[in-house]
């Protein structure tokens, strides 16, 4: 007992150092709960402090603290449990909704101590809370902005922003659990942006288009269709349904009470202009593996902002403005690459995305030229409605007599075409855009295919580099890539060809988007892989080590090994830790990632940097040591130190 009151008296010490103001904080003479008082030193919150709860100590330290407020001259009707849980900081704060708890007759409220509640008390007191309390969980930051609510007086309910959505999602995600297993991860986040939004219409709704004029729709939805969505709450049956009628299922959360409890801490819906933000940024609630899985990427605020600079700087170069063109997206996704054009520039955008879904996050934004088009499926090309009729974008720009600009970030992933073909998405999308002879095409693909495939397609499309800017992989939450971003010009810029490029490298910091430097690619230099690798081929004098294995850069160190091909000597050992060092350093998750892009002879690499990778190699997974001889088998295993 004493061991367990010197831990609670720690801990809640601890706590009150990170959550609160300890100058406004101080313990009773028990030395057991927090008084927390406002900054006139007012009494505003009693808290009984726990290092960990099972369900019974749970139900004792609701009526300790519920005693303790009894006991005190300023009887308050906010109180509080604080504990660890899973690791996690918990404050589970208590609303009386009324005075039946504080004021009820049916035991002896002079006769309890609060340090040592009689079995009766904690079974009258739970059962009153029950009937006449609300009860909040807050779990660690939540409890920071709980507290900074509290000392304002303000209302207790958590916002709901940009800042803690993703929070918010993955407590969601943990806390509700949905009768039949959601694995599509973008309609377990559509459910999500429906719930958060709690159906609760904005003071000044937008009608969407293909929606009754004469009517509000209640909800905003990303990501869903708008007039398709609802949720009901089933009293009688304990559940919640999301009903999507326009594809006719629902989803249910069988449990009510645990629904109900989750969403009683968050402010719904959100600020609308804090909405709009979240669905600018909801790219941040989906996994890694799932962006990669389906190939798309999402092209960062900062990054369009230094696109639509680069534009205006092209407009003034080639003397036209951007009403000067209609500008054309075939894989517009939530039109993230056109979203911070003005009202009038956006009515001059035609947008088609794969997702129906995606349709109505466009529309929120104010695009009014959306469809939904399989744009790699065949030949043709989508149409749009324009003055009454379906045209496709060709015939809108002849009839408006303008210039197409076409702007895009397609999936990166490979895909086999309509005549049965395996060919590179991004690049067939730019392929196909060529036949419709744009002026100019902002293209977003990975930077390292400039040394691949796709300089081949640059060329032929006979158009001029204007501008070519790259981030690294920390600009993009969901990449282990660079993106660069490429401007072709029919008339400005450089040409494109298979001798070198130039491009300008631009990091994210806690100021802005910023240049850093500017890179200038030799493409005629050898590749340094391949050099590394004809070293350890010509070097293999010596007494022999054992073997390499390159389908896994794995060195296998042992008396076996004699009749292979690839062997490591004491002569070849250390371009083999090179290679190995190279292949796996930090580089690989961003730039210098691939056979292609290491450049150079051997003897051009610094000795420190040569001495690195040597080093780092040692400490990496694939190092084999062995007195025995290594079956083949073994070598495609790989593994780890031995």
């Amino acid at each position: 007992m004493i061991k367990q009151a010197y831990e609670e008296i720690d801990y809640k010490v601890k706590f009150s150092q990170e959550y609160f103001n300890p100058k406004l904080c101080k313990y009773d003479n028990e030395r057991r709960d927090i008084i927390l008082f406002d900054k006139k030193g007012n009494p505003l919150l009693y808290i009984e402090a726990k290092v960990t709860l099972n369900p019974q100590e749970r139900a004792k330290a609701l009526a300790q603290v519920v005693l303790t407020n009894k006991k005190q001259k300023h009887i308050l009707n906010h109180l509080a449990l604080i504990y660890k849980e899973n690791g996690n900081d918990i404050l589970e704060f208590i609303e009386l909704l009324d005075d039946s708890v504080m004021f009820n007759n049916d035991f002896h409220w002079e006769s309890e101590t609060p340090s040592t509640p009689s079995r009766d008390a904690i079974d009258r007191i739970n059962d009153r809370l029950r009937q006449s309390a609300k009860i909040i969980k807050y779990v660690n930051n939540e409890i920071k902005e709980f507290y900074a609510n509290l000392l304002k007086r303000e209302d207790l309910e958590i916002s709901i922003t940009l800042k803690n959505m993703v929070t918010i999602f993955h407590a969601w995600k943990e806390a509700l659990t949905f009768k039949n297993e959601i694995k599509n991860e973008q309609t377990l986040i559509n459910l999500f942006l429906v719930d958060m939004l709690n159906n609760t219409k904005y003071k000044d709704s937008l009608i969407i288009v293909g929606t009754d004029l004469g009517s509000q729709k209640p909800l905003i939805r990303e990501g869903t269709d708008l007039n398709a969505f609802s949720i009901e709450i089933n009293e009688n049956k304990q559940e919640v349904k999301f009903i999507d009628d326009k594809n006719e299922k629902f989803y249910t959360i069988p449990n009510l009470q645990a629904y109900t409890a989750f969403w009683q801490k968050y402010k719904r819906p959100p600020a609308k202009d804090e909405f709009l933000k979240i669905l600018e940024e909801s790219h941040l609630l989906y996994t890694d593996k799932y962006r990669k899985d389906t190939g798309g990427e999402y092209t960062p605020f900062f990054f369009v902002s230094e696109q639509n600079k680069i534009l205006e700087q092209y407009c003034l170069d080639s003397k036209t403005d951007l009403k000067d063109y209609i500008i054309y997206d075939p894989c517009c996704g939530v039109g993230n690459l056109e979203n911070q054009f003005s009202k009038e520039i956006k009515k001059q955008c035609y947008l088609s995305t794969l997702d129906s879904k995606d349709v109505d996050i466009c529309k929120i934004k104010d695009f009014e030229n959306v469809v939904q088009f399989d744009y790699l499926k065949d030949s043709n090309e989508p149409e749009f409605t324009h003055g009454g009729t379906e045209l496709t974008i060709n015939e809108i720009v002849k009839r408006e007599k303008k210039k197409l600009m076409v702007i895009m970030n397609p999936p990166y992933q490979n895909y086999t075409n309509y005549q049965g073909k395996r060919e590179n998405k991004a690049i067939s999308f730019f392929n196909k855009v060529l036949r419709l002879e744009p002026e100019v095409i902002v293209f977003y693909y990975k930077t390292e295919q400039m040394f691949s495939e796709a300089l081949e397609a640059y060329q032929k499309s006979g158009l001029k580099m204007y501008s070519h800017i790259f981030s690294t992989a920390k600009t993009f939450n969901l990449s282990d890539w660079s993106i660069s971003q490429m401007i072709f010009s029919k008339h400005l810029g450089d040409t494109i060809n298979d001798k070198s490029f130039t491009a300008k490298r631009y990091e994210r910091d806690k100021i802005g988007f910023n240049y850093v430097k500017s890179y200038a690619y030799d493409l005629e230099r050898p590749s340094l892989v391949k050099e590394i690798d004809t070293a350890i081929k010509q070097n293999q004098k010596g007494m022999i080590l054992g073997q390499y294995s390159y389908l896994n850069s794995t060195i296998l160190v042992s008396n076996g090994g004699f009749e292979k091909a690839d062997k490591i000597t004491t002569e070849n050992l250390k371009y083999t830790l090179l290679s190995k060092g190279l292949n796996f350093n930090s580089h690989a998750k961003y730039f210098e990632r691939s056979p292609y892009v290491l450049k150079g002879k051997i003897s051009e690499i610094p000795q420190e940097l040569f001495s690195d990778a040597i080093a780092f190699s040692l400490f990496f997974k694939g190092n084999l040591f062995s007195n025995k001889p290594i079956r083949e088998s073994a070598i495609v295993r790989g593994g780890g130190t031995n």
